[in-house]
């Protein structure tokens, strides 16, 4: 007999003692899985809101991408229907190389077309049609078609558009001066004025009057700008 009750005695303790060590290990390994639970949780969310928000901007900038180029498309077409018009279909200046070069380098791009059709009616009058300088660069008066500067000469219309620009902000546009301050005096930095005649600045007002009052390029072009804006172009 008490053998017996010594034996039970020894199992009775080693059951405590070892369902004690059973529940720390349960509860270590419990809160082991609380733990990685919780901290899985919170990486699975931040993981989800950035990916939401990347796919939220992605889808931002793909929208105003497609908006920008929906809209310089349509300012392209009413560029050369207008320029078509001037010319009675003659000119090969593409509306699109006009749109470009005014958007990159933020020229209004009414005054370009103004002096576009006062020069030449876009490369299809006067020397124009032998220099497809449409803007008349380096034809001074008097001078034949041997005596114009080779910068003033080009292989295609959409050459000398470019040069035209880069023209204007360098001995034009200077000291803050806008396209509209050539309005009312057309002159470079050394005084020099682009044109002799002295409705020359008048005319081009009344160009660019009829071209925002006739079509829709202008309120095209200003959303056009400000959507390029908005891409951070």
């Amino acid at each position: 007999m008490k053998t017996l009750k010594a034996i039970g005695t020894w199992m009775l303790d080693a059951i405590k003692k070892y369902s004690k060590q059973s529940f720390s290990l349960f509860m270590t390994v419990f809160l082991m899985v609380c733990l990685y639970l919780i901290v899985y949780s919170c990486f699975e969310k931040a993981s989800y809101d950035r990916y939401h928000f990347y796919s939220s901007y992605e889808i931002f900038q793909e929208t105003n991408h497609l908006r920008y180029d929906s809209l310089k498309l349509q300012l392209s077409n009413e560029v050369d229907k207008y320029i078509a018009q001037v010319s009675g279909n003659s000119s090969a200046l593409n509306g699109l190389v006009v749109v470009d070069r005014c958007i990159e380098n933020d020229i209004d791009i009414c005054f370009v077309l103004a002096q576009g059709e006062q020069e030449s009616h876009f490369g299809t009058q006067g020397l124009a049609r032998k220099t497809n300088s449409v803007f008349n660069v380096y034809a001074f008066d008097g001078h034949d078609y041997n005596k114009i500067n080779s910068n003033g000469k080009y292989n295609h219309p959409n050459d000398c558009v470019e040069p035209y620009i880069a023209l204007l902000k360098r001995d034009y546009l200077v000291d803050g001066k806008t396209e509209y301050d050539m309005l009312h005096k057309y002159v470079n930095k050394n005084g020099a004025r682009y044109a002799s005649a002295e409705t020359y600045e008048q005319s081009l007002l009344d160009k660019i009057t009829k071209i925002k009052s006739n079509t829709e390029i202008d309120n095209l072009y200003q959303s056009l700008r400000r959507q390029k804006l908005i891409l951070g172009k």
